[in-house]
């Protein structure tokens, strides 16, 4: 893969479209290539902010011990990873190596063995200055590290005090030579025959950095930084400074990226999230080097298991004991970790203890202000997962000390695996191997911000001819030229049939005038055949007549077929520019999506069904993920229709609060100009439509900021098809917008595997809930299937009520290419802190230090309680993916119905055991199952791993509902056939009317507890027992008909796995 080159914009986190970990990252010979991490526009400048990432201090190879076969690498770091991180300046006209002095070497805490010291000195005799130019290096060293910087004062480095650094200069000299560093990171093999960790590798003091005054930074363009895997914000999104991930896929799927605060980084949340690393490497008995990047090391790898293996948090905020055998137990992993459980009550900001917790004799569980609180002293190495504060700590739980009964997230969303078993069987585990020699030489770079530097590439062979499809592309282009180009961008264009064409060079967009002229460029004519190479190979010359290709982009459209499109392949690679793909109908090049995926763009399909308005909206999701986001196009609505005579196209879009500036409304035709009516909130007619009969649309540019409310609109048309787009931008720079945010689990679906369609909404971090979002999926044959999402923490839907809206999609029809497009209205918004997170580092009550109780404020409280009700419409392309082993119609039933992830139990009385969950469907979560198999045991293993010889109640009168209905489900159990204290473990396994059954549902449990006798009073009277009719079938069991009016008395609440 190509170098993240780029000096880019900021993050902003609800703008990433695309495929779940759209990431760059890969694993290349053990090693992690291409982290990018980003600081957003919301954090003040502050120079100490990148002092406190601490690149050089933090950087670790933790080794994890290699095991079994991996035994005979002892003296290797079992299966190490490293990372390329590469330095450039502003100039960035050549590179040098600089390294610590041998003396700061002897004297690093960590390279106390001999052998070290000897390697130390051999890196540094080898890394002295090389004169090399930059492209040339970074060829060589692909894989890069990436601080992506909004500021152009924070082109630094930094390293632990005191150390001293050889300092080496660049070009012909002077004093813009010293403005560019490299660091030279070595890491060391254990001793011969031991199995010693890795060293840390070098710290660096930070050198002053100059910016150039005037002088745009040739390091790199406009590398998008939605590829970003780590954000620094200035706010986390589970509100405060909690380290983060967004997770939002299924177990062992990869995150989107790591949230991270400039608090959290400046170590002022060490006593909230754990101390920064000190110095030296852990242990960890496991089979990866693991490279972190950050000053809390173990918070970082914590999170990073979340975004690389797709694992979960192992404790639990909501329910922090559950009955086990009668006993109140914490939720922990492994259950080895010692502490004491205490009452923390706490008022205003601060918190006391109040002695030992007491149990609820109705409940046997703790009361809600008691908190377990871990020695400070441990020897459980297990789990980074659970605390990553507690300092044995430094594994992950395996399958012999995982707490399977534990009612936590990777127990519920993991079907009781443990952390270590969903690692060893991601992908990075499978494609690692025992490493045999020295780990490559880590290199870093800080980048620095660049312009947008894009050159469209537009397909005008004689197929274009066909449905329209060349004055599609104008009326798209010019929709991305005058609306969704950011003022100050560089565009050019090249056209391309048997061979290319340069119709502008790179111009910088700085009036309308600019935009005008380049929509003058445009092709008008289409003929001859289709080289898509030509077409690139021009781009790439255009951009390099002004800039180096390093981060530019090109939006490549075709809609032929090109089967030398492969011979550009590696030089797409070489060029470090990112190409997003736009595909038009049906016959456009299979092997097209290979230039996005290779290069991180996004990728789009449009067919021919100009009604759908695909390739209007293609264009329009091409905003840049550099900048603001108040300077970011938002689509309000696409629209289309086919009209017959005389037909009106009428409706209403709605402008909210949240955008309003430069907000735009364009309507195309496809034979001749419709009557356009058009009314503001106030009522007011609008007029001053810009009217381009050539190429069959008109526009009306709004003029300030348009007022908030619902604009009215009527088309007048006969025998043709009209669509409607809206764009805008925010309405002020301090408010951010309402924001959506598609993306799909894959873009190459292989059936009958479905594909998991997600659509996030946010305003700034807040999630918006309640509103109605539709994700329309278009086949390659113009078919449209109409997907309702949701946010029920059901199905696919991972967390209820986090404003991630999801569902499966199952209704492919052929192969090829399809299209997502969502819809989202209305809602409100939510205040960010009312649920506990998921996915994040632990926040610390408390520790037990030499017996005495020591206890951290209480976690701030919300100001927002208030929910605001939203009225808004956002439109947005979720881009396509590619679906293969479609059968031909009619296509057989495949799809079984989705897992149950959200089964609770509770126990009324000492018998009458209560079920609830959400009604998956026939396929998936769809349609409506044919029944449910119910079964129990005392061993929550031998449910899961024999559930086909467990005791099954009987669900004769239990008919599924449609799915997404809540079900409500009551049994009884025969009292003299358990005990007091009793564990009784239950799941759900459900069966379509192809008798395919789903996986089995997370694990609830009830337990049986008998509350002590206390000696009656007079006035003591027996609460009353309703009579109930029982059909016993299986011994131990009896089994209840729905006794609707036992619900909300319940008197125990237990958890789920």
């Amino acid at each position: 893969m190509g170098s993240l080159k780029s000096p880019v914009f900021i993050l902003v986190l609800h703008l990433l479209e695309g495929v779940l970990s759209n990431s760059l990252i890969q694993l290349n010979k053990n090693g992690y290539e291409g982290i990018v991490i980003a600081i957003d526009h919301d954090v003040p400048e502050d120079e100490a902010l990148i002092q406190h990432i601490k690149w050089a201090e933090a950087l670790h190879l933790l080794n994890l011990e290699a095991k079994s076969q991996f035994r005979a690498a002892a003296g290797v770091c079992g299966r190490g990873t490293w990372v390329h991180l590469v330095a450039s300046s502003v100039s960035g006209e050549k590179v040098h190596r600089s390294s610590l002095s041998r003396e700061s070497w002897r004297s690093h805490p960590n390279c106390h063995q001999k052998d070290d010291i000897e390697k130390a000195e051999e890196v540094f005799q080898d890394s002295k200055e090389l004169g090399i130019r930059r492209k040339h290096f970074l060829r060589e060293h692909p894989g890069v590290l990436s601080l992506l910087t909004a500021h152009p004062w924070s082109l630094l480095c930094n390293g632990i005090p005191g150390q001293s650094i050889a300092q080496t200069g660049v070009g012909d000299g002077g004093a813009a030579s010293k403005d560019v560093f490299m660091f030279t990171m070595e890491a060391f093999r254990p001793s011969s025959g031991q199995a010693s960790p890795c060293q840390k590798l070098i710290s660096s003091q930070k050198p002053p950095v100059k910016q150039i005054p005037g002088e745009r930074s040739k390091v790199e363009n406009g590398r998008d930084a939605r590829l970003a895997d780590v954000l620094v914000s200035a706010t986390s999104p589970v509100g405060e400074d909690q380290p983060h991930t967004e997770h939002v896929g299924a177990c062992g799927e990869k995150g989107l990226r790591i949230h991270l605060t400039p608090n959290f980084l400046a170590g002022k949340k060490l006593k909230e999230y754990g101390p920064q690393g000190t110095g030296s490497a852990k242990v960890f008995q496991q089979t990866v080097c693991i490279l972190l990047t950050l000053g809390h090391e173990r918070a970082f790898l914590h999170e990073w298991a979340h975004l690389r293996w797709g694992v979960f948090d192992e404790y639990n905020n909501e329910e922090k004991f559950y009955l086990s055998k009668g006993k109140a137990k914490s939720v922990r992993c492994s259950a080895a970790i010692t502490g004491k459980n205490v009452v923390r009550w706490c008022q205003g900001g601060s918190c006391v203890n109040k002695g030992s917790c007491r149990i609820d004799k109705l409940t046997g569980l703790y009361g809600k202000d008691c908190v377990f609180l871990p020695d400070k002293q441990q020897i459980e190495k297990a789990s980074i997962m659970y605390s990553q504060t507690i300092d044995s700590v430094v594994e992950f739980c395996t399958e012999k000390n995982h707490n399977k009964e534990a009612p936590n997230a990777q127990n519920q969303r993991c079907n009781l695996r443990s952390t270590w078993e969903v690692i060893q069987g991601s992908e990075d585990f499978r494609k690692s191997t025992p490493m045999t020699t020295q780990p490559p030489t880590p290199t870093f770079s800080l980048l620095q911000i660049g312009q947008r530097i894009l050159c469209l590439v537009l397909d005008k062979s004689g197929s274009m001819t066909n449905d329209d499809r060349l004055n599609r592309l104008n009326q798209a282009s010019k929709l991305f030229l005058l609306q969704t180009m950011e003022q100050g961008s560089w565009v050019g264009m090249v056209t391309f049939d048997s061979a290319a064409y340069v119709k502008s060079e790179l111009k910088q967009i700085k009036s309308a005038a600019d935009r005008d002229l380049l929509t003058k460029s445009l092709p008008t004519v289409s003929s001859g055949g289709t080289s898509i190479c030509s077409g690139l190979q021009a781009a790439f010359t255009v951009i390099k007549k002004k800039y180096p290709t390093d981060g530019s982009e090109i939006v490549l459209l075709t809609d032929g077929e090109d089967n030398t499109i492969g011979a550009c392949f590696d030089l797409v690679r070489k060029s470090g520019a990112i190409i997003h793909t736009v595909a038009l109908g049906p016959a456009a090049a299979k092997e097209l999506e290979q230039l996005s995926t290779m290069t991180g763009g996004l990728q789009t399909y449009a067919s021919d069904q100009a009604q759908n308005n695909g390739l209007v909206d293609a264009f329009a999701a091409l905003s840049s993920g550099n900048g603001a986001v108040s300077q970011r196009s938002i689509q309000l609505e696409s629209r289309g229709a086919s009209l017959q005579k005389d037909q009106w196209m009428n409706g209403s879009v709605i402008v909210d609060s949240t955008v309003g500036k430069d907000t735009l409304f364009l309507i195309t035709w496809t034979t001749q100009a419709p009557q356009i009516l058009l009314w503001d909130p106030s009522g007011t007619k609008q007029g001053g439509f810009v009217v381009d009969k050539a190429t069959k649309m008109a526009y009306l540019q709004v003029p300030g900021t348009a007022k908030v409310g619902h604009w009215k609109y009527s088309l007048k048309a006969s025998s043709q098809t009209l669509t409607l787009t809206v764009t805008s931008r925010a309405a002020s720079a301090t408010v951010p917008p309402i924001t959506v945010t598609p993306v799909v689990n894959t873009n190459t679906a292989n059936f009958p595997s479905p594909v998991t369609v997600y659509a996030t909404l946010r305003q700034g971090v807040s999630p918006i809930l309640r509103a109605s979002v539709t994700a329309l999926i278009e086949s390659v044959n113009g078919k449209t299937v109409t997907l309702e999402l949701l946010d029920n923490g059901a199905g696919a839907d991972a967390t209820k009520s986090d404003g991630v809206y999801s569902r499966f999609f199952t209704a492919f029809e052929t192969n090829g290419r399809y299209s997502i497009k969502i819809w989202a209205l209305g809602g409100i918004t939510a205040d960010r802190e009312r649920t506990l997170p998921q996915n994040g580092v632990m926040y610390i009550d408390g520790w037990i230090e030499n017996g005495e109780v020591k206890l951290n404020p209480p976690r701030p409280e919300t100001n927002n309680v208030q929910d605001k009700q939203l009225c808004f419409t956002r439109t947005s392309s979720g881009g396509s993916f590619m679906a293969s082993n479609v059968p031909s119609a009619p296509i057989p039933d495949l799809f079984p119905p989705c897992r149950v992830t959200d089964l609770k139990a509770t126990i009324q009385g000492h018998t009458l055991v209560n079920l609830t969950w959400t009604a998956p469907g026939d396929d998936y979560d769809h349609g409506r199952a044919s029944k449910y198999i119910i079964r129990i045991s005392t061993n929550i293993v031998d449910l899961r791993d024999k559930f086909n010889t467990s005791v099954q109640v009987n669900t004769t009168n239990l008919i599924p509902k449609e799915a997404n209905s809540e079900e409500i489900f009551g049994f009884e159990l025969e009292g003299d056939s358990f005990g007091n204290g009793t564990d009784i473990f239950i799941a759900i396994q459900t069966v379509d009317k192809s008798n395919l059954k789903s996986e089995i549902s997370n694990i609830a449990r009830v337990s049986l507890f008998i509350p002590p006798e206390e000696p009656s009073t007079s006035n003591d009277t027996a609460p009353l027992c309703p009579d109930v009719s029982i059909n016993s079938t299986i011994p131990g069991i009896h089994v209840l008909k729905i006794m609707w009016k036992w619900l909300g008395e319940m008197q125990v609440t237990l958890g789920l796995h």
